[in-house]
């Protein structure tokens, strides 16, 4: 695993780093959030001390890759985060950052709410002239697609599924929880 890179994009507290970094693998990981990367860069001190830590990993938004080098990462892992593109100019912008970074034949692993997603009495909507932005989550506008949908959406950047993307629910308190996971390799 020595040779082989991921990103760990939207990578929350960082435990999916750590024990990539535990197993060793080079990580990158990035978050929005100013908290989630200082727990991230905690998490993997124990692995690569505390410069490599900070220099592997940074706060940014999802679609802000400039840092990385263009065909360095061999696996993306994004998990929970590609959802998160509130329009259509922020989802295009974080496929192509993801697309320019990954090498030849290199993969994505991605789960991502789908529009069948129901938390509570609150229903996703809709939002504006994009079938796949939502509004109704707390956290704001979603982009929230099928598997057919995604799988469609991300052969504009040269990716195709490596196994089936499947469509993954449970009911939960209050509601249903619908997850799109997908594992595709660039073409």
């Amino acid at each position: 695993p020595s040779s082989v890179r991921v990103l760990d994009l939207g990578c929350a507290g960082g435990r999916n780093a750590a024990y990539l970094a535990a197993e060793g693998f080079q990580v990158l990981a990035t978050d929005f959030s100013e908290a989630m990367v200082k727990r991230t860069r905690e998490r993997l001190t124990e692995y690569l001390g505390s410069e490599g830590a900070a220099q592997c990993c940074w706060q940014a938004p999802m679609w802000d890759l400039e840092t990385v080098e263009s065909g360095s990462v061999d696996l993306i892992i994004g998990l929970g985060i590609y959802h998160n593109a509130g329009s259509k100019n922020e989802w295009d912008k974080t496929l192509t950052e993801s697309a320019r970074v990954l090498t030849p034949g290199g993969k994505v692993l991605m789960a991502s709410f789908s529009p069948r997603m129901q938390l509570g009495e609150k229903a996703l909507k809709p939002y504006g002239d994009d079938p796949h932005v939502y509004e109704g989550f707390d956290s704001g506008l979603s982009t929230l697609m099928s598997p057919a949908d995604l799988d469609a959406a991300v052969s504009a950047v040269g990716w195709a599924p490596f196994v089936p993307t499947e469509l993954v629910e449970r009911e939960v308190e209050g509601g249903r929880r619908s997850t799109v996971n997908a594992l595709y390799i660039q073409r």
